[in-house]
Formats: C-alpha cells, structure tokens, sequence
C-alpha cells in the first residue's frame, strides 16, 4: 500500500502535467496594469493576491517562475503542495489567519526580496473576501500587494465553497494585474483597514476591466496571446561549463 506521502506526491505529479499540457490548448492573454510588474520577465518584490477559485488556472500560468507560495496545512494543502512543487514554486505551510503568525516568521526569513502568491479568501472562504491578513503580511514582508484576477468565456466550476474555475478547451482567458500596492511597514490598525478596503477594491475594478478586455476580444478586438508559456528565465540558456586549464 502506498503511503500518504508518496501518494499526494502522484498525484500532486499527475495533475501538475496534466495542467501543462492543459494549458496549453487555451488562448490566454496577459494584460498588465505595468508590465514591469511581470514574474514571467523577472519582476520582484511582489505579493500576488488571486481569489481561490482561479488557483487551478495560476497554478499553471505562473509555473517555474520560482514564487513562493502560502498553502494551508491542512489535508487539502498537502495536495496542492506537492503539485505547485512539481510546477516549480516553493510552499510554505501556514495561512495568514488564525496560527498565521509562524508562517508570516518564515515568509520573511525565507524570501527576501522574491515573490510571494497567495489566496486572500482562502482556505475555506467566504468566497471572494478578502482577508485582511494579507494586508498585514504586506506592511510585515514590504512587498507590495499585486491583484491578480482572470476572466473566462468558456469555463467549467466545481460544486465547491469557492466554484473552482476549469476552462474547457480551447477558451478565451485573460489574466489582468493591477496596479502595486504598497504597505507601510509601520502601518497602524486604522491604516491596515484602509489599505484592506483599497485591495479589496482592486479585486472588483481589475476583474471587470478583464471582462471588458475578454468581450472586446470576442467581439473582434485583437489582442496579444500567448504562444509560450515558459517564463523568459527558464528560456535562458544554461551557461557553459568552464574549461579546465591543463596542467
């Protein structure tokens, strides 16, 4: 019998290369409120906030850029870290809830400067509720709040508190940032409740300026899509081994 461990590591396997090749039937396109805000170019610094709905659909589109990403410890959790591992991002265990304040420790001994991925209204919802511990683990870590949304013409939802999004073969997707949000370190209560609101607002401008973006485009707009899902790091060439001097 397989033990618990190595199975969610099968698992995690199996649906990371499933997502890979998955993905690749779509047509998504990538819309950003500042391009210099991309992971998939190299961009840092950044605390990317998705609802938990478009996990599935992140997962993948935000494959081997090397983003630290906060997952649950829950039964759940150890699924979906062993998939994000097989899609090259680094989990740590924890939320930004109750028992949070370990993992905020670990996020800001471990990343630095890098990026970091979360899902403010998760792990168990309400749907579309952004906590405010993502605004606290901003101001504590000094990277800047990024809203990540995506819109879908043609996408299956899972009968789950948070209606996964899965979109069908070969829909239209569009993946919007918005703009940077940055958080004070020593930014009081009061202050946090205003940075919460501002986020909060984010989520609902940026999701429906990529519904305008995705009815454009069905109505004939052209936009830009995405042919190679590698992020531009891993497309560079691994450098050469140095030649040995002989003796």
């Amino acid at each position: 019998m397989l033990s618990k461990e190595r199975t969610a590591n099968m698992i995690g396997w199996a649906v990371a290369s499933y997502g890979r090749a998955w993905i690749r039937t779509l047509k998504v396109h990538h819309s950003l409120a500042n391009e210099l805000d991309n992971p998939r170019t190299g961009a840092k610094g950044g605390l990317y906030c998705l609802w938990h709905e478009d996990l599935l659909m992140m997962s993948v589109f935000f494959a081997d850029c090397g983003i630290h990403t906060l997952i649950s410890k829950s039964t759940d959790g150890d699924y979906v870290t062993r998939m994000v591992d097989h899609l090259g991002f680094q989990a740590i265990r924890g939320s930004t809830g109750r028992g949070g304040l370990r993992a905020v420790r670990e996020i800001i001994r471990t990343i630095g400067h890098a990026n970091l991925a979360i899902t403010p209204d998760g792990p168990r919802g309400p749907r579309r509720e952004f906590q405010e511990g993502a605004v606290y683990l901003a101001s504590r870590t000094g990277l800047d709040l990024i809203p990540v949304v995506a819109a879908y013409d043609n996408v299956w939802r899972f009968r789950s508190w948070d209606k996964m999004a899965w979109p069908r073969f070969r829909s239209r997707v569009v993946v919007r940032f918005g703009n940077r949000i940055r958080v004070p370190g020593d930014a009081g209560s009061a202050d946090l409740k205003e940075y919460h609101q501002t986020i909060s607002a984010s989520m609902t401008a940026e999701e429906e300026c990529a519904k305008d973006i995705l009815a454009d485009w069905k109505k004939g707009a052209k936009v830009e899509i995405i042919r190679d899902f590698r992020p531009e790091v891993a497309k560079q060439p691994k450098p050469a081994p140095a030649l040995q001097k002989s003796a």
